[in-house]
């Protein structure tokens, strides 16, 4: 499978589940982010499951130029005169080209993530991790209303910018250094918030969706998906939140602040769940202070019909082949014969 092949087989999911995701503006944060995750992960399964599906061919016409074109194989045979046959040149391979740059671009996608997550995991090892009663036991009660059993590690770190969550089957809450004078208002809106994103586990998806986002770097519908994905996540986490009773003008108040404190330029952490991200900042605090959003989450009968409607996208997709059928092969054999010379004598 070339690869222009495998890009038009992965847009044709993204379109749909971008899509969807415009057409599903008045429902909630999360079912939006549901579909985004599900069409990321669809575009990248796309490739292997063309080679286990069972193939739908689809005969397209040959080419031709005006009328129908006879493609003929000459073979010119000459008896007494020396031909000489001109090099044949086999041209540029563009097949090859595209596989190297597609391979230096991944290499260079791979290694700018890597490097976020190897940064990240220094910034955690060198972090204190916080045992005061005042952040644990909080953290403890919101976990178990959250219905989260994993053990969440909460570590204070030397930054100044960094206020997210990261982990999967060990997740940790990173807090700024400036965290230890925050009043419990703050400190139970920030872990309700965190503990959200652990909940609905949102670290995994994004550097899922991140991971499909190297392999289809060339793409620019990839990195709108992975820009709204992150986006509808944080949303969904702030609908969670309004969910326990906290007020939304008290939230918005508090999220400003720790923006403000927070905007240094060192925030994009790309491996990492920001909480106060400030490009999507003032989206977020309008969404807050409308009470007539819907902030449901997920339903099952949702879910199911979401994963239908996108693999009825996929499949066809992953198993549609394109035949074009060949023209017509006409083969002889020419003889040149030399004409003699002839002198006539009077």
């Amino acid at each position: 499978m070339n690869p222009i092949d495998v890009a038009v087989r992965s847009s044709a999911v993204l379109v749909a589940g971008l899509i969807a995701h415009r057409l599903l503006a008045r429902r909630s944060a999360a079912v939006r982010h549901f579909v985004l995750a599900g069409a990321i992960l669809l575009s990248a399964l796309v490739v292997p499951l063309s080679l286990v599906l069972p193939s739908w061919n689809v005969a397209l016409p040959a080419r031709s130029h005006g009328a129908a074109t006879v493609s003929s194989v000459v073979t010119v045979r000459t008896t007494g005169l020396p031909v000489d046959a001109p090099p044949i040149s086999d041209g540029i391979d563009f097949a090859a080209i595209a596989v190297m740059c597609w391979a230096t671009g991944f290499a260079v996608a791979a290694c700018l993530l890597l490097g976020e997550g190897w940064r990240l995991a220094r910034v955690s090892a060198r972090a204190t991790r916080i045992r005061s009663p005042r952040w644990t036991s909080l953290a403890e009660r919101i976990a178990a209303s959250y219905h989260v059993r994993r053990q969440v590690a909460l570590l204070q770190t030397n930054a100044s910018d960094l206020l997210a969550t990261w982990g999967f089957l060990k997740p940790r809450v990173l807090l700024p250094f400036h965290a230890h004078g925050w009043s419990d208002d703050r400190i139970r809106i920030v872990l309700s918030h965190e503990l959200a994103h652990i909940r609905r586990h949102d670290w995994f998806i994004q550097m899922a969706a991140e991971a499909v986002r190297t392999m289809f770097w060339f793409n620019p519908l990839i990195w709108m998906a992975c820009t709204r994905l992150r986006r509808e996540s944080e949303q969904a986490c702030d609908d969670v939140v309004l969910g326990e009773r906290i007020p939304a003008r008290q939230y918005a108040e508090h999220l400003l602040e720790i923006a403000r404190k927070c905007r240094s330029p060192r925030a994009g952490w790309l491996s990492a769940m920001p909480m106060a991200r400030s490009s999507t900042l003032e989206r977020r605090i309008a969404a807050m202070l409308n009470p007539a959003l819907n902030r449901r989450s997920v339903s099952r009968p949702s879910a199911i019909c979401t994963i239908a409607l996108l693999l009825a996208v996929t499949l066809p997709t992953a198993a549609f082949r394109a035949v074009q059928t060949r023209p017509g092969t006409l083969t002889g054999t020419s003889t040149i014969r030399p004409a003699a010379s002839c002198l006539a004598w009077r």
